[in-house]
Formats: C-alpha cells, structure tokens, sequence
C-alpha cells in the first residue's frame, strides 16, 4: 500500500515536471518566432 501511493506521488510530481517543461519550450519557441 504504501509503495503503491509513494510510486503515485512520485509519478505526479514527473508529470508535472514534464508539463512545465512542456510549457517553457512552447513558449521559448513562441517568442523565438518573433
């Protein structure tokens, strides 16, 4: 039970990781086409 919610939280937490990266590089991208 306990591995199963840590492997939960630790999965959130790269997911949201990725989803702000995910957010930069669209950004920086963005503003490099102006």
């Amino acid at each position: 039970m306990i591995r199963k919610s840590v492997q939960r939280f630790s999965e959130e937490i790269v997911l949201k990781q990725l989803g702000q990266s995910a957010v930069t590089i669209l950004i920086s991208s963005r503003f490099r086409k102006f």
